[in-house]
């Protein structure tokens, strides 16, 4: 990039608007920075006002997979103060039930 001669030796030193002007790509920290900055805020106003988010979960989905199980996981939603589910619990457990299907072929009675 620079040549390191002593003064005096008769040869030019090169300079960096030498190499400009030879078409040697030359970039400065700030104009990298600059571009990295403007790209990262492209992406951000993309994924802030476009449905670009949505787009690219579609296609991670999986189709829900019904089939029996051994056991039922329900997340209550609240407990009163007398240690009893709420109606929203109450609801999620019958539901969790109903999409369980009842009772599997090895359940024991």
């Amino acid at each position: 990039m620079f040549d390191s001669l002593p003064r005096g030796t008769g040869r030019a030193v090169r300079t960096r608007y030498d190499e400009r002007q030879r078409g040697y790509r030359y970039m400065h920290g700030a104009s990298l920075l600059r571009i990295v900055g403007f790209l990262g805020f492209a992406v951000f106003l993309l994924i802030t006002f476009t449905r670009l988010p949505y787009f690219l979960a579609g296609l991670t989905r999986m189709p829900p997979r019904l089939e029996p199980a051994d056991a039922i996981v329900v997340l209550a939603a609240t407990i009163n103060a007398t240690g009893v589910l709420s109606q929203a619990s109450f609801r999620r457990a019958i539901h969790g039930i109903a999409c369980g299907g009842g009772r599997s072929r090895g359940a024991r009675s």
